[in-house]
């Protein structure tokens, strides 16, 4: 189970508004850096987690930002997802063949290492702009 203390994220919600514009612009700013460094980890795990016969499905994973995170009532999103056809029928299974869940379980597998990376990046990321910008 994942626990995350509210007050903290309002007071990350407060030092990202405060940050100026240009350096929240397009790119999605430090906390899209940082929850990409999350999913990086857990993308990684899901394709040690997936089964292999070609290797196509291992070499398929990847992680994106997502492109709209509105869609998801999040200010920034990631999506990890496989580009081959039959990702479906290996993670949620079929009539005649059990579900594997390849990335579902590196979900909850590296949850507290995917938060550590996301904090350890963001923490970084914003100590770095607040240095740049106090200059």
């Amino acid at each position: 189970m994942i626990v995350i203390n509210t007050v903290d994220l309002a007071a990350l919600e407060r030092r990202l508004k405060a940050l100026p514009a240009e350096l929240t612009g397009r790119s999605g700013g430090p906390l899209a850096g940082a929850l990409m460094a999350g999913a990086k980890v857990i993308r990684d795990q899901a394709a040690r987690n997936a089964p292999v016969r070609t290797g196509r499905l291992r070499a398929s994973y990847k992680a994106r930002r997502a492109r709209n995170p509105a869609e998801l009532s999040a200010t920034e999103a990631v999506q990890i997802y496989s580009s081959v056809p039959y990702w479906h029928i290996i993670e949620l299974g079929s009539s005649k063949q059990p579900a594997q869940s390849p990335l579902r379980r590196a979900a909850a597998e590296k949850a507290s290492d995917a938060i550590w990376f996301f904090s350890e990046r963001l923490r970084a990321t914003l100590a770095r702009i607040e240095k740049r910008i106090s200059r």
